[in-house]
């Protein structure tokens, strides 16, 4: 139940941080010419920021089922609570290099004719969804552990 919880700390973490990201690139795609009213670019930002929670989510619970949760029955609790710094960091790279693979980063000059802002706004949701998570079960270990 701990890595649920600090599952769903990390996903909102993650959230808040690719939020902005999420709501520059939808009103970036506005049409800003005067032909769209402002009940239609709020329903647009509405839309948007709905879209944003469920595949965010989604991800986020995938990645859990997938890595996370694995990786917190395999590592002993002692050894995570010994070894922070290098749990949490390696857990933020982790989620960095996932979404790098997943997004196939090194085809930069050929990219389906789209820039990276997609990327960058995933990477920085699962880079900061890992780290977090990751920080909230070592607190709730080390307080098992401690009493």
């Amino acid at each position: 139940m701990s890595a649920a919880r600090a599952a769903f700390f990390g996903w909102l973490a993650g959230w808040l941080a690719g939020l902005p990201l999420q709501l520059i690139e939808a009103v970036r795609n506005a049409d800003f010419a005067g032909t769209m009213a402002a009940p239609l670019f709020i329903e647009m930002l509405s839309l948007s920021v709905a879209l944003w929670t469920v595949l965010t989510l989604g991800f986020a619970c995938y990645c859990c089922c997938l890595f996370f949760f694995p990786a917190a029955w395999i590592i002993p609790p002692a050894a995570l609570v010994a070894h922070r710094t290098l749990w949490i960091a390696a857990s933020a790279v982790f989620g960095f290099v996932l979404m790098a693979l997943r997004a196939h980063v090194w085809t930069v000059l050929d990219h389906d004719g789209v820039g990276l802002s997609n990327f960058w706004t995933w990477a920085a949701f699962n880079a900061i969804f890992f780290a977090v998570t990751a920080a909230q079960y070592y607190r709730q270990t080390r307080r098992i552990l401690a009493s």
